[in-house]
């Protein structure tokens, strides 16, 4: 999963904004020739080599183009996409660099753990389920909770425009990485699986938010948690959810899949 969550800031970055799309391929031949390898080290360098340069060459947009895109976007229909360029290009943002400066705000914000309410629990062993329950998560329902999918990017900067195209414009490449998704979330569902073989796919990209005053921390997960996360929910919904139910629901999805329900119900 982490290998993943790296793999196309490592793997996709052009090198110029001029890069033709030869050049792209070419670029990209050769980068993948270096994962085969190994090679992380030089991959990275060269990631790192070509941000800086974007940072130092990136211009502010005149007031002239930020018109001309916002009202393309507009009519279009991409609203999400106007709103997200005001926030950057706009002559206040209200997203704030992660400076120390933040970074101490925010972590002053996070509350210490405290202690949790045994009457909350539930006791008992948990209550045996078939995994068959969980068969109707299939390549199918992966690409209809796709088509649903809003919202920005996580830590590997893959947002849902990005995730639609990978999984729904390529074909039968598209199919076999929708029913490996499909694979992943039976398996969550089903098996107990190591918080650190979750932990990139649970991770989230800190945006601070400026109140004016004060700071919000807001955490952005990843697209495919966000798929995966509402396939199960979907394979249930035909079962009659009085409180007796949704907590067996809840108990029978199992302790990794658990994890990544939250982003389901705020996503």
């Amino acid at each position: 999963m982490k290998a993943l969550s790296v793999m196309e800031h490592l793997l996709l970055q052009r090198a110029s904004q001029d890069s033709t799309t030869k050049r792209n391929k070419e670029l990209l031949t050769e980068r993948i020739a270096l994962w085969e390898k190994g090679d992380i080290d030089q991959l990275t360098t060269t990631a790192i080599a070509i941000q800086e340069r974007l940072e130092t060459h990136r211009k502010k947009m005149n007031d002239e183009e930020l018109a001309r895109k916002f009202a393309r976007f507009m009519f279009t229909g991409r609203i999400r996409d106007a709103l997200t360029l005001l926030e950057k290009h706009g002559e206040r943002s209200s997203a704030l660099k992660l400076t120390r400066q933040v970074q101490k705000t925010l972590a002053a914000l996070h509350p210490e753990p405290g202690d949790f309410d045994q009457e909350v629990l539930l006791d008992g062993n948990i209550p045996p389920v078939d995994p068959v329950l969980f068969e109707p998560i299939t390549e199918q329902l992966i690409s209809k909770a796709v088509l649903e999918l809003q919202g920005s990017h996580g830590p590997s900067g893959g947002d849902a425009a990005h995730w639609k195209r990978l999984t729904l414009s390529f074909g039968c490449k598209s199919k076999r990485l929708r029913e490996a998704m499909a694979k992943f979330a039976r398996r969550m569902c089903t098996e107990r699986m190591d918080p650190e073989v979750l932990e990139a796919f649970l991770a989230n990209r800190l945006v601070a938010i400026d109140k004016c005053p004060g700071v919000r921390p807001v955490g952005i997960g990843e697209a495919p948690r966000r798929i995966i996360g509402k396939a199960p929910f979907q394979t249930v919904s035909t079962i009659s959810v009085t409180m007796k139910s949704f907590l067996l629901i809840l108990t029978i999805l199992g302790p990794s899949f658990l994890q990544s329900i939250w982003v389901t119900w705020v996503g």
